[in-house]
């Protein structure tokens, strides 16, 4: 990467003092303050104002793709459906500022934007927007004005930054719950003070969101307490006092979660725990060759400069991964432009930060950090380790930024054009999966929360009991799922175990134009089988014999859990009232559970929406 022959001539960057005000600042207040920095937060608004909008249109495309529901887990093989579900049952009680945060305020989204969903999109969006904000003031502490908007533009077209401040989840929080341990790190090697409360409220943040960005926060203390005390004492004084403080109030917020939401999940229970630890695994000893790899492809490549993402096409439905695990590097023309310049520009950049002394320690903190998650991934499933890209690629960013990296002719210039460049590969990227897997907006045909009529299997039904005409009156009522046994059913049917096998339901919808339909899904959680009829026709049947009637029994065990699509037949609908039934078939009569969930959605044709 060309430099500037006589950079080293320029004066250090005079960063502006976004957390030490001058005394002339403090002297104004706050409106002094505003007025030293006002060029400063108008690129910040602006910063923050232009990648949430371009988020939130990324979320919108996300919404398309195939296989993008509440049930259905399908999407980047990311945790959206619990955003989705409201973060309540799955996400561990170590997180607690997730579904302290997360659930009121998208709700509140929710509600303002008149759709759960794309109230997500929106929060999500804004949230993205946020990290690149942080990242322009952290930066801003570091280098001037241009260099500092380049670097947060870098960040914001990365790859796994648009991802993650699309998929209506809360990953990019990781970023955000870091970035102050830096800036007070920043502060305190410049002021040589360290403010406890500022440091305790960091860890609660950081230990709040993910228990690994914990180790990023006490990191950058001890460099902090190591640097300005030099004593082994104060080190130790410092970094237990904080850490345990921080840890006390995330352990307080998490008891708060509990009694808030006694049914969300704690890392600390032996199921939780067992389930979590499995992709705890020892690849470094077994493959450190594909560990070494995956980690250098990660950590500076496809996190900054996405490839298409692997698709994985099974029966039902479409499986898109943004992971690539032992897949090869293919990269098109303009993202091999994009690819070439930005490692060029981030070994430039890290070797002159490596040797910029004004920065030193700040410096040996961030690679500290890099390596620290180094370590981690390199005993951790490395599969997953885009999902994880949100904890270290803002860090990994730190390692190559300095006064000696971003000043002089040339080094400004090349920073943008690395951002123009990466971010027209990766939005093309982006273009080309959704153009390639994207679709109409399911419309919901019998919602969720849908109300049925429900006959429990104790003797036969009306024959015609799945077709028009036919008088449900007598029969009970409930929404879906209906079951016992595994506490994830709306309509319990406490009576069943032991007195009867079957249970027979139906619903209606409209139909106003039949010929606008593209395809139609039906998402089926069950336990243990089930067969279904559209307008009294046989549709779909699983684990269930030809003849059915009220005594009969699923030919299998199938555990519920998460929801399975299949598409139906168009031509089995009628304009107008339509008849969708269903009977769920149970393995045996002393079995310990049963479930039965049925939902239909419908893809119209463009033309049509």
């Amino acid at each position: 990467m060309p430099a500037d022959p006589s950079e080293n001539d320029h004066p250090a960057a005079e960063p502006a003092e976004l957390l030490d005000p001058s005394p002339e600042q403090t002297a104004g207040g706050v409106g002094g303050w505003i007025a030293a920095n006002r060029c400063d937060i108008l690129w910040a608004l602006a910063l923050g104002l232009m990648f949430s909008v371009l988020y939130i249109r990324v979320a919108q495309d996300y919404r398309t793709m195939a296989g993008y529901t509440v049930y259905d887990n399908v999407l980047f093989d990311a945790d959206h459906c619990d955003a989705l579900k409201g973060w309540i049952s799955k996400h561990k009680g170590t997180h607690p500022l997730l579904p302290l945060f997360a659930v009121p305020v998208s709700a509140v989204f929710g509600r303002v934007c008149g759709s759960y969903e794309l109230g997500l999109a929106v929060m999500s969006g804004c949230i993205g927007g946020f990290a690149v904000i942080l990242l322009f003031a952290l930066c801003r502490m570091l280098v001037e004005r241009l260099p500092a908007v380049a670097v947060a533009a870098l960040f914001g077209v990365s790859m796994n930054q648009i991802v993650f401040s699309g998929i209506p989840d809360t990953y990019i929080l990781v970023a955000i719950s870091t970035m102050p341990s830096f800036m007070l790190l920043l502060y305190g090697l410049r002021s040589g003070k360290i403010p406890i409360l500022p440091w305790i409220c960091a860890g609660v943040l950081a230990f709040s969101i993910t228990i690994t960005t914990l180790a990023q926060m006490a990191i950058c203390l001890a460099v902090l307490v190591t640097v300005t005390r030099k004593s082994f004492r104060q080190l130790i004084g410092y970094g237990v006092g904080i850490c345990s403080a921080a840890i006390a109030v995330g352990t307080l917020l998490v008891m708060i979660q509990q009694f808030l939401f006694p049914d969300a999940q704690l890392f600390f229970r032996p199921d939780v725990y067992e389930h979590e630890m499995q992709y705890l695994t020892p690849l470094l000893v077994e493959r450190p060759g594909a560990v070494a790899d995956e980690l250098i492809k990660s950590f500076f490549l496809f996190n900054f400069v996405g490839q298409d993402p692997l698709v994985i096409r099974h029966e039902p439905g479409l499986r898109v991964e943004l992971v690539y695990y032992r897949a090869s590097v293919e990269y098109g023309w303009l993202a091999m432009a994009a690819v070439v310049p930005w490692l060029l520009l981030y070994t430039w950049g890290a070797f002159k930060t490596a040797y910029d002394g004004t920065n030193r320690a700040f410096i040996v903190t961030a690679w500290l950090c890099v390596g620290s998650h180094l370590a981690l991934h390199s005993f951790y499933s490395t599969d997953e380790l885009f999902l994880y890209a949100p904890h270290y690629s803002f860090i990994v960013l730190l390692t190559a930024v300095s006064p000696a990296s971003t000043a002089g002719k040339y080094a400004p210039g090349c920073w943008i054009a690395v951002v123009l460049l990466m971010g027209a590969s990766n939005l093309q990227t982006h273009s080309r999966m959704i153009a390639n897997f994207g679709g109409s907006m399911p419309s919901w045909l019998v919602a969720p929360d849908a109300e049925w009529r429900y006959l429990p299997g104790k003797s036969a039904p009306d024959p015609s009991w799945q077709y028009h005409g036919f008088d449900d009156s007598r029969w009970s009522t409930g929404r879906a799922g209906f079951g016992y046994g595994d506490d994830d059913d709306t309509t319990v049917l406490s009576d069943m175990q032991s007195n009867y096998t079957t249970v027979f339901t139906r619903t209606n919808f409209e139909i106003l134009q039949k010929d606008q339909i593209a395809d139609l899904f039906a998402d089926v959680n069950y336990d243990d089988g089930f067969v279904l009829y559209l307008n009294g026709t046989r549709v779909l049947a699983r684990n269930a014999a030809g003849s059915i009637d009220y005594s009969s029994r699923a030919t299998r065990d199938h555990e519920s859990g998460r929801a399975r699509r299949y598409r139906l037949p168009i031509d089995r609908l009628v304009d107008g009232r339509n008849i969708l039934a269903a009977v769920g078939l149970n393995r045996a009569l002393d079995s310990s559970d049963m479930s039965l969930e049925v939902r239909l959605s419908c893809v119209r044709k463009p033309d049509s929406r």
